[in-house]
Order: C-alpha cells, then structure tokens, then sequence
C-alpha cells in the first residue's frame, strides 16, 4: 500500500515537472451592465474535454495565462454571469501572445437556482500550508458541539476523554480565531455549539510566525462573524434524541464605521456512553506486591460502565470593529460561557478468582459541575500607504473556573446477589479549579519590493492554575480525609517568545526562512506537602519553506520547522484519581517536554472540477512523553480497609518517536449536484524507550514498530430545489502502541436538509453515528496483568435543526460574493505571512 501511495505521489509530481510553458494569453472581464471589473473570474483552456491550465483576474480584472504553443478552447466564467467561450484561440513561435482586451461578462437569470447553491461556502478548501473547511453547512454536524465538528474533519479525531489527535497525534495545538482561548479544553469543546462555527483551518507544518507549542501541527477554529453592510444574522432551533434542546442567535450590524456582531446560544444534552474494562492479573505478581498473608480473594476484575452526562451550556460572545480612519481599526471582544451539569455514572465490579465470582460491587457517582470561562480581547491592526505592509496587536484576559461535587457509594454483594458482610464505601470529593491567562502579541510585516516580505513579532504569554482538591470517606456517621488523594497544586508558565522570518519569490521558486526564541518558566508545587519543580529553558524553532510552482494550478512545496510539546497541567500535576480507585491517573511533575523536527513535502494539483493535495511527512520526536501502567496493591478505602489491586498509569519520558507518512486530501465536483471530499492518511511509527531501562522497556513492550492508517469519504448531493444529502464514512485502522494495541473503528454519519420559506430558512436532518459503532477499543499488557476495554463516548442521536436567514438569503448578491471570497483569500495571507 505504501509503494503505490508513494507512486501515485512521484507520478503526479512529475507530470508537472513536464509542463512547459511559452505562450501568453490576457485580458480584462467586465460587468457587461455596470462596466466594473470582475475579480477572481475564472478563465481556463481547454484542449478538447481536458483542462490544460487555468487562472482568475485580480482586483482590477486583468488576467495573464501562461501555456505551451497550441490551439485552446478558453472558458471565461463568474458565479452568476453567463459564461463566455472562445473555441479557437492559437499560440505559436509566430504569434506567442493573444490579447482578449476587455470582455464583458452578462448576468445569468436563468441560472439562478444554480447561483443558490454555489453561493455557499466551499466545503474544503486546499493550500499548501494549510486546509480550510468550511462547516456552515455540514449536515454531519447540525445540533452537534464542537467536538462534532472536528471529529468530521479529515486526519482529525477526537477520542472518548475528548483529546484531539492530528494525523495520530494528540499534539496538536488548538486555537479560537487565531488565538488561546478557554474553550478548548475537552469539556469546552463538548459545551461549544457547533452552529456558532464557521470554519476550521489546518495547519500540519506551521511557519515560525506561529506559537512553537504542538508538534503535530495547529487546528484554528474560527468563529462565525459577518461583515455584510446592513441588519443581518442566523437564528437557530435545534431538537435531537438522545435529549438535545438548543436556541443560538448570530447578529450583525455594519456601518460606515462600525460593525458589531453578537453572537449567543443556549443548550441542553445528554450524552449516553458505556463500556467495558476486563483485567487480568498474575497472581504470583499480586502476591508480591502485597504486604498481606491472606490468602489472594480475586486475580481478575471485570467491569462494566454507565455514563450518563447531562447539563445546559450557555454562551455569550459580542464584539465590534471600530475603523478608526482608512488605515487603522480597532476591535473588542467578549465572551462568556458557563456550562452547569449533572454527570452520573455505575460501575459494576465482578471479582473473580479463576472462574468463580467471589464477590460483587456497584460503585455509583453523581457528579455537580460548574464550569465558567470569561475571555476579553483587544485588537489593533495598522495598514499603511504601503500595500501589504501591516501591524497588528493583540491584548488578550482570560479566567476560567470549575468546581465539581461528586458523592460516591459503593455496595457489595455476594455471587446471589445477596448483601456481603461489608460495609459500603461512601466517600465525596470536592475539586475546584481556576486558570488565569494573559497574553500580548505583536505582528509586523513589511514587502520587500514586489517579489517579497519580511516580518517579525513578538508573543509574551502568562498563566496560572490552581487546583484544590479533596477527598473524604464517611466511618461511623463522620467524613475524614483521605490524605492519599488530597493536594492543592500551583502552576505558572511563562513564556516570552521573540521571531523574525523572510520570504522571496523568484519565479517559479519561492521561498521563507524563519527562527523563534521562546523563554519558557514553569514553576509547580504541591501544597499539601510543600513540595516544588522548578524549571526554565530558552529554546530555537527555525523554520523553512521552498516551493515551486510548475504552473498556477499546480506546485510542490518542501517544508521544515522544529516544534515544542511542554507538558501540560494534568501532566505535571502528582494527584491520584478517584473515579474508579482500581485505574488510577497521576501526574509526573518531573516530566521534561518533548521536542520535533518536523519535515513535509507537498504537492498541490488543480483541475478543473477539483483539487488533489498530497504530503510526504517526517517526524523526529525526542523525550517522547507517554502514558505507563503499573500494578499496585494499594490500601482500600473502605472502612473495613481491604487492599485493592490497582493499576496506575502515570506519563514519563519514553526516549524517540519517528513518523513516517502519507496524505492524500482531494475534492472533486462529480457533476453540478454532486461533491465528494477524501482523505487518505497512512503513517509508520517506530518508538524507542531509550530514556529508561532496557530490561524494563523490553518486558513492558514500550518499544514498539507500528502502520497506523485512517481515511474519510464524504458525499454531498445537491438534488435541486433546495434539497441536499449528505453521507460521512470515516474508518481509522488497528494501531500498536507501547504496552498494548488499539483496535480498529468506524463510524457513518447521514445527514439531510431542505430550503423553505423563499430561500430564507433551512430544516435539517443528520443522524449521528448511524451504525452505533463509534466505539474506542483497547488491549492492554503490562508486567502481571492485561486488559482489554471498550468504551463509547456518546451514543447514535438524531438531530433537528432550523436555521432562519435574515437579509441572508443564500442567494446573495454578486457584490456581497465577491466580497467575500476576496476577503477570505486576503484573511488566509496575512494568516500564513505569505506575500
């Protein structure tokens, strides 16, 4: 599989290495009615059926197209004008260049139902750097979280404790519009409503202008805010099974110097999960680890979970930009979130010796939460006489909180389900969380001439967590501390971050050279027994790009940049777990971070009815953090006192990591109604547990060799009159991993919608996990046990959803198109830094 992979990859590349090029062909496309010039106008030459190459004009309408001596067939085309075909246009030695002069394109009336649907966003969107899915009108997602949305995007998934991996790797960094931000933590993203979502970018190799944090690349999620003239927004209702109530509004209002936008949505969901874990002990092992003579009572645990997680999230976010004058302007914004829940859970523990069931538990939790998140931000953007020269700022506070309350009973039972002769275990605990966080950023970019730019900035970010947590076990009618899993611990992370970087084009080479510094201060310290971590370290991140551009639909791109992983708070933070006190979690706050090098050769092809991107990576990771499981007999935390045989997982620096692999990313219009997206990613993993004992690495498998492959497919339907469907397939491969395996998993997503009421509302069907087969399986085996478990995060649900349109019809104007793809092209710039 990985030969063809790599040959479809050569070959495709080498069929723009023969492109040559010698003719010119240019002109201008007018609005035939108005005699304004037509940006971004498609003009493309045809030899018979097959694209040869294609452009689109620029601000002022022009066009220049370069092609090899020959006669063309050329189509000029615009959203909702009729298009112009010249069927013979010749280049030759005699006659190398062909002027058009001014065409003058009319309006199509008769096209207007087709006008109605490709006025929606592109649903993916292709560049070297970076890919861009717009998920307005994703139907997989409607009355869906933001952790729909990603786990829909190709070479992202989100697992059933919400981490978010890119192209399998959980190191990647997300972002807010550009920025930090408290809703992407797991239990944020879960609250994020994902009609409040207007697109996704990634970033799998990220320039030095960005934040050296996340190895696998960076995930920008940008949130909805129009900039149209005028009153206008999106209301919506959503109403699914498993319960799922929401109400979300997005207002704006522009005017000459101003515009402000609102956007807020209220919700209520349950998510339903489940799942099974099976443990097997070494009794030999148990009976080493403990300090007890009695003789062993279980060496297997069986269990088997309920979850059941429900709450209300509501979300307030308001901002406006203020044009100050022609060049500078000025936006503030504001959020607020708040997410009050009620989680509940069971856990029936079978303890068998061999065959035979000894005993039997039902451990119960019923967890409050109160999770609150408060952001304000300052943006300054400064442009100049200069074209692309730029300053922007940034000032950014966010404080988020979280307090959770949970009370847990835990009753035996004999094999007859009669009550054992011991006492429950009724224990409570208490944790509460805040985080603060400031950041201040600079940017400026400066052209050199017309073939290239510089550009330096500078990011000072400041954080700090606290974390109270308590937990006490009730004995004779009184509560006492269980001292093993009390702790208060401190975080503070520092980062000051300076860099510069240069890019040049020189046809048909471009080029960017960058470096970051980044100063880093962590500091942590457990309370409960004084006990502090101090560390600082200043760190390089040069970075490189070299591209080549075969032609204006296709070039190759060969990129470098060294990455950081720090290890996070929950990382760091040594307290034990008490979910399920028979698998407990704790922090290291001895881990150092990770770092990598990171290589990628890409190759991005345009036809005329879709894109093809394809990348070779390579990642070198060193102090590779991964999570290790232990066996331990620990005390029981019942009143009758009886050990436990427990397992602990806890991260530590393993040694290296070395990714090699393949993506392919394609979108491809079948017909006018019809568009389907792939993807397409197969990686090679070697670990090596070089940091530890080789004895130890080699009896608990922590160096292992593994092919880890996942692909997505994506069909949408226009069936006309305001009808489309969509189908989502998404199937990830098995998966070596040290200490055990992950199995493999599938899931179908199907969605439905309809335009009613004169194109100015929308009723949407999807249904979630149709197949119920969405479920995270893993096998387990560490020195004196193995496990194997299944769990399912939340279970298949059906959604609808309405979404009403005000001054949005989906047949938006030409001004109001054009508008708004030539600001998006200009936004994805200056985001990239590219010139």
């Amino acid at each position: 599989m990985k030969k063809n992979l790599l040959l479809t990859l050569f070959l495709t590349i080498l069929s723009g290495a023969l492109y040559a090029q010698s003719g010119t062909l240019s002109g201008r496309v007018l609005d035939g009615e108005t005699g304004e010039p037509l940006p971004f106008t498609t003009v493309a030459a045809f030899t018979g059926s097959e694209l040869v190459t294609g452009t689109t004009t620029g601000d002022n309408g022009r066009f220049s197209l370069e092609l090899p001596y020959g006669t063309y067939r050329v189509v000029i085309q615009f959203l909702s004008y009729q298009e112009k075909t010249f069927p013979t246009v010749s280049l030759s030695a005699d006659k190398p260049a062909h002027n058009f002069g001014d065409v003058a394109l009319a309006e199509a009336e008769e096209t207007l139902q087709a006008v109605e649907v490709e006025a929606q966003a592109p649903e993916m969107q292709l560049s070297l750097d970076k890919k861009i899915f717009s998920v307005q009108d994703n139907l997989a997602v409607k009355g869906g979280s933001a952790t729909d949305v990603l786990d829909n995007i190709p070479s992202v998934n989100v697992d059933t404790e919400g981490n978010v991996s890119l192209r399998g790797s959980e190191n990647v960094r997300i972002l807010i519009d550009g920025k930090p931000s408290g809703l992407t933590g797991a239990n944020a993203l879960r609250q994020l409503p994902a009609e409040l979502i207007e697109r996704v970018e990634v970033i799998t190799n990220p320039s030095a202008r960005y934040e050296a944090q996340g190895m696998a690349g960076i995930i920008n999620i940008v949130l909805k805010k129009n900039q149209k003239n005028g009153l206008n927004g999106s209301f919506d209702v959503t109403a699914g099974y498993p319960h799922n109530y929401g109400l979300g509004a997005n207002i704006n209002v522009r005017r000459k110097a101003a515009n402000f936008f609102v956007n807020l949505s209220t919700r209520y969901r349950e998510n339903p999960g489940g799942g099974f874990t099976n443990n097997r002990y070494d009794s030999q092992r148990i009976l080493s680890l403990s300090d007890e003579e009695e003789p062993l009572t279980y060496n297997r645990l069986n269990q088997d979970r309920e979850r059941m997680r429900t709450g209300w999230s509501h979300n307030i976010r308001l901002g406006s930009d203020v044009y100050l004058n022609q060049h500078n302007t000025l936006t503030g914004s504001f959020l607020y979130s708040t997410g009050p829940g009620v989680n509940t859970s069971s856990l029936t523990n079978n303890f068998l010796l061999g065959q035979n069931l000894q005993i039997f538990s039902l451990r119960e939790e019923v967890e409050n939460e109160q999770d609150q998140n408060l952001e304000w931000a300052l943006d300054y953007r400064k442009t100049f006489d200069k074209k692309d020269r730029l300053l922007t700022g940034t000032v950014q506070y966010r404080l988020r909180t979280e307090e959770e309350l949970a009370d847990f009973n835990e009753r035996y039972f004999l094999p007859g389900r009669e009550p054992a002769p011991r006492m429950p275990d009724i224990q409570r605990s208490d944790n509460d969380e805040s985080q603060q966080n400031t950041l201040i950023q600079f940017d400026y970019v400066d052209p050199i001439g017309d073939k290239g730019q510089w550009e330096m900035g500078t990011r000072n970010s400041f954080r700090r967590i606290n974390t109270d947590y308590r937990v006490d076990s009730l004995s004779g009618g009184t509560y006492f501390p269980m001292d093993r899993f009390n702790n208060n611990f401190e975080y503070v992370e520092d980062i000051y971050a300076l860099y510069a970087q240069l890019g040049m084009k020189h046809e048909p080479f471009s080029y960017q050279l960058g470096l970051r510094a980044e100063y880093s201060v962590i500091d942590t310290e457990l309370k409960t027994t004084g006990e502090e971590n101090s560390r600082d370290y200043l760190n390089l991140f040069p970075s490189a790009f070299l591209t080549y551009s075969f032609s204006k639909l296709s070039s190759l791109q060969l990129s470098y940049s060294r990455r950081v992983r720090r290890p996070g708070f929950r990382e760091l933070n040594p307290f034990r777990s008490f979910t399920d006190p028979r698998n407990i979690r704790l922090g290291n706050p001895n881990l150092d971070p990770e770092f990598t090098h990171s290589m990628e050769l890409g190759y991005l092809r345009n036809f005329s009815k879709g894109s093809l991107t394809s990348s070779l990576f390579y990642r070198h990771t060193e102090g590779l953090i991964q999570w290790y499981s232990t066996l331990e007999a620990t005390p029981g935390e019942g009143t009758d006192d009886q050990e436990n045989i427990t397992i602990i997982n806890q991260p530590l620096n393993l040694g290296t990591r070395d990714d090699l692999g393949v993506e392919l990313v394609g979108s491809f219009d079948l017909n006018k109604w019809w568009t389907i997206n792939q993807s397409l990613n197969v990686f090679h993993s070697t670990t090596n547990a070089s940091n530890i004992d080789q004895e130890l690495a080699t009896r608990e498998n922590l160096s292992v060799q593994t092919l880890g492959w996942q692909t997505r497919f994506n069909s949408r339907m226009r069936l006309g009159k305001g009808l489309n469907l969509q189908q989502t397939f998404f199937y990830m491969g098995p998966q070596d991993m040290p200490q055990g395996r992950r199995l493999s998993m599938y899931m179908l997503n199907l969605g439905a919608s309809k335009d009613i009421l004169n194109n100015k509302a929308t009723i949407s069907l999807s249904v979630d996990d149709l197949l119920n087969s969405r479920k995270w399986r893993m096998e387990r085996l560490g020195t004196g046990f193995t496990s194997e478990s299944e769990f399912q995060w939340r279970r298949r649900s059906v959604s609808i959803n309405f979404n009403y349109r005000l001054n949005q019809d989906r047949r938006s104007s030409r001004k109001d198109n054009r508008q708004d793809r030539q600001e998006r092209q200009e936004g994805n710039g200056e985001e990239m830094g590219e010139f």
